[in-house]
């Protein structure tokens, strides 16, 4: 259907034109956004092209990631539906191989599906999912299930695991059998294996994974992974997810046929963690309310209409999928910017904001950091100094307004400050490309890898440290030819080891302290729930060799 033919067509025309601007400006190259009304009346945008230069259709597939999250945690609703299954089994019940390294209880099937069980974030070295969950006994759970919401790709990867178990077929041909086959799913694959990779928009990552990606810098195509594991494996078109947006929109039909159980689909959004994702803020969305975890999919309140909501990152992919049952609307953004940015989201709230209101909200989608920014605060601004401390980085750096601009100066040269899609912030100041910026509203100090910058006058209000020397050795690059999170640094702030990484699907964000636990052993995170861990796996004149970022080998690189 043509924008012409669509309810919304002239305010989708101007949109498109504004998102045709994006690649340069973002770190995508292209993708696609797709509206659905209840009555399944749709329209389709293309932006830009993919990596390869290729046009970009509603048929084109992308890697829809975490998404596929929802397909699994429907593939449990159905099951518990039929009796195979209840939300408060055990996993090992089911897998009885399955063992979690865990001072506290096991956790249940509703656990896994809500991201409270307490498990780490992933694995990002096996590529099976087996691997990956048999891992798990090698980890150790820091907070008792339930308590803590902590986002878990290994928890579906066990559901995907049960599901195999119980379908007698694996996760990813049950997926197209019950659900992809009738919705009329048809463009992409519930596996994702090189047969199907031509066929699928070719993705982009920054050229450089070794310093955070601003604009300016080059992109480069992005590395084809497979997966098939119940955290992420499905490949879909605009038509493919407006299909889908149809049938949620409509009690789980479509065409007048039943393909999602009204009973399925109820169960996978009622039954509902304590907390669930919030959303990106900044970029003319509505504010989301309350966001709270059900099967696969947030369930939220945003700018006062019930919504359900997932994202997806993958290599080379970042997409959203947003359902406002309130207003009887589906939007889903596929774009080929790696999924470490969450621009399918952006992009997604903006639609959404601008079909409610009839135009788009105000809120620049350019990512140059300014007094118009929500985080933007007054004490960012003024002359700061970085005590006597690392190479990297000026001693000193001026912060200053320009034109409603941030600007930082230092050493005789001036930069531009942008924003990005979390809490921190890049420089293209000649000295400063190496790590991102951040400040803090309680201490008014900006961070800059190992360097702390304060307002003049409290630079050396705080006595020197010594570095414990095994904090000190660990100083240093490391790489795994992981493409999930290829690189990362560590440094020392104020005595302190910190782990930074400057991108990567899962690499971690923000800049995380390293805090001891036990011999060869750190917490990545100051907060004492979080269960991902570094581990010293050999050393060489005092200096470590060979590290784990959990069950991930990286190794130390000479090079800077």
């Amino acid at each position: 259907m043509s924008l012409t033919d669509f309810s919304h067509g002239p305010l989708l025309e101007t949109l498109a034109a504004t998102y045709a601007k994006l690649p340069g400006q973002w770190p995508l190259t292209g993708g696609i956004v797709g509206v659905v009304t209840a009555d399944g009346m749709a329209a389709h945008l293309p932006f830009g092209r993919d990596f390869d230069g290729r046009e970009i259709t509603a048929r084109t597939p992308f890697l829809i990631g975490s998404i596929s999250k929802f397909f699994t945690g429907l593939m449990l609703s159905a099951l518990m539906e039929e009796g195979r299954l209840t939300p408060d089994d055990r996993a090992s019940s089911i897998l009885p191989w399955l063992a979690i390294g865990s001072d506290h209880g096991e956790p249940t099937l509703r656990h896994l599906l809500h991201h409270t069980a307490g498990l780490v974030k992933g694995a990002d070295d096996p590529p099976d999912e087996l691997a990956q969950v048999f891992s798990l006994r090698d980890s150790l759970t820091a907070s008792p299930p339930g308590s803590f919401f902590h986002y878990s790709n290994l928890g579906y990867n066990i559901l995907g695991l049960i599901i195999t178990a119980l379908a007698s077929r694996h996760a990813t041909d049950h997926a197209a059998a019950t659900l992809l086959a009738p919705l009329g799913m048809v463009d992409g694959s519930a596996r994702l294996d090189t047969a199907i990779r031509t066929r699928v928009a070719t993705g982009s990552q920054p050229a450089r994974d070794d310093i955070p990606w601003r604009p300016g810098l080059t992109l480069a195509a992005a590395p084809w992974v497979e997966a098939e594991g119940g955290d992420g494996s499905i490949a879909a078109s605009s038509r493919d997810m407006t299909r889908l947006m149809t049938a949620l929109l409509n009690d789980g039909r479509i065409d007048g046929v039943e393909a999602i159980a009204p009973a399925v689909l109820e169960r996978a959004t009622t039954d509902l963690a304590h907390a669930g994702e919030g959303g990106v803020e900044d970029f003319g969305g509505l504010p989301v309310g309350e966001s709270r975890y059900g099967y696969g999919i947030n369930v939220e309140t945003t700018g006062g209409n019930q919504c359900l909501s997932h994202g997806g990152g993958m290599i080379g992919h970042s997409s959203f999928m947003l359902i406002d049952r309130t207003a009887g609307l589906g939007i889903i953004v596929l774009t080929n910017a790696n999924g470490c940015y969450a621009a399918g989201e952006t992009l997604a709230r903006h639609v959404h904001a601008a079909l409610l209101h009839g135009q788009p909200l105000a809120g620049r989608l350019d990512l140059v950091f300014g007094t118009d920014c929500a985080t933007y605060n007054e004490a960012m601004v003024g002359r700061f100094v970085s005590a006597a401390g690392p190479d990297d980085g000026p001693q000193s750096i001026d912060i200053a307004v320009a034109e409603g601009r941030l600007m930082l100066t230092a050493d005789g040269a001036s930069g531009a400050v942008y924003r990005g899609w979390g809490s921190r912030l890049t420089t293209d100041h000649p000295a400063m490309e190496r790590f991102h910026l951040s400040f803090d509203r309680l201490s008014r100090t900006w961070s800059f890898g190992g360097r702390l910058y304060r307002p003049v006058g409290a630079a050396h209000a705080l006595p020197a440290t010594t570095p414990h020397p095994q904090h000190a050795a660990l100083v240093g690059r490391y790489r795994s030819y992981s493409p999930w999170c290829p690189t990362f640094r560590i440094v020392l702030r104020e005595g302190r080891p910190f782990l930074i990484s400057p991108g990567g699907v899962e690499g971690p964000d923000p800049d995380m302290e390293l805090v001891p636990i036990g011999e060869n052993l750190f917490r990545i995170g100051a907060d004492p729930r979080l269960p991902e861990r570094l581990r010293i796996a050999a050393t060489c004149d005092g200096r470590p060799v060979t590290v784990y970022r959990d069950s991930c080998r990286y190794s130390r690189m000479s090079l800077g």
